[in-house]
C-alpha cells in the first residue's frame, strides 16, 4: 500500500535546505540548480513522522568552459 512520504534536503550543519512531499517511488526527481555544491542529505519520514531513512548526496556543478 502506497504512502506519502517526506523528502528533506539538509546540510552538514543539519539545516533544512528543500522539502519535498512524494508519492512512494523507486525515482526521486530533485532541481539542484539553485544549490551550492557540496555534501548533504536526503532524510525520509512517513506521515506519521516516523524517520524511514537516510542517503547521503554530493552536489557538483561543472562549469562549461568556452570554447
Amino acid at each position: 500500500d502506497n504512502q506519502n512520504i517526506n523528502i528533506q534536503l539538509v546540510d552538514v550543519t543539519g539545516r533544512t535546505i528543500k522539502t519535498l512531499r512524494n508519492e512512494y517511488s523507486d525515482i526521486i526527481r530533485l532541481d539542484v540548480s539553485n544549490i551550492s555544491a557540496g555534501v548533504y542529505f536526503l532524510s525520509f519520514t512517513n506521515a506519521d513522522a516516523t524517520k524511514i531513512g537516510v542517503k547521503k548526496i554530493v552536489i557538483w556543478i561543472r562549469k562549461m568552459l568556452p570554447q
